[in-house]
């Protein structure tokens, strides 16, 4: 049965103690160490909305209506270079980068001249693999990025190619080919992730 109070609660005297550990509110935002001790947060604790900081993986989580789901909450952008070293051979070379769910591509930079391809998931990219190295991509074809780079130079990206992924779940994965002349090569992206605590 809840109390009533006159007013609000303070400290006596002047001090500046505390007066509730935040473990024992219902909603608000809440620290806990690690994800299991979140998930041990007593239901009659939990309210639709509240945030819990987990230590541990540095990571804010938001309660869905459920009471039962946490999502991870948008904390902003965080700029990244990503480096992958590939040996290309005479098919395109595929791999697959954590971006984030959204992101600005800023730069790219590769050690030969190569054609690099982002795509927004991995149907697009499969569906595109046939397109010749000197033809550029259609808007359909669910690509981020389609740009020849000189091996060696950074191409600054101008317009800055805004990304996301299409997939359904949706991931933080960006699908990329390189087309070049067989060999070893690196290619750096310089990009504005949009990333989750």
């Amino acid at each position: 049965m809840p109390i009533e109070l006159p007013s609000h609660l303070q400290p006596m005297n002047g001090n500046s103690f505390y007066l509730v550990e935040d473990t024992f509110i219902k909603g608000g935002y809440i620290v806990v160490a690690t994800e299991s001790s979140r998930d041990d947060i007593p239901a009659s604790n939990r309210k639709s909305g509240m945030l819990v900081y987990t230590q541990e993986s540095s990571r804010t989580w938001k309660l869905e209506n459920d009471l039962t789901t946490w999502l991870l909450v948008q904390r902003g952008l965080l700029r990244q270079t990503v480096t992958r070293d590939l040996a290309v051979g005479v098919n395109p070379m595929t791999f697959e980068l954590a971006l984030g769910a959204s992101y600005y591509l800023r730069r790219v930079t590769t050690s030969r001249d190569s054609r690099v391809r982002v795509y927004v998931g991995a149907s697009y990219r499969v569906n595109d693999l046939i397109r010749s190295y000197s033809t550029l991509a259609t808007e359909d074809s669910g690509v981020v990025l389609d740009v020849l780079t000189t091996g060696g130079s950074t191409k600054n990206l101008l317009k800055t190619p805004f990304g996301t992924n299409f997939e359904t779940p949706a991931s933080q994965l960006a699908y990329i080919t390189v087309q070049a002349e067989e060999g070893s090569l690196s290619v750096t992206f310089e990009v504005d992730s949009v990333v989750y605590s």
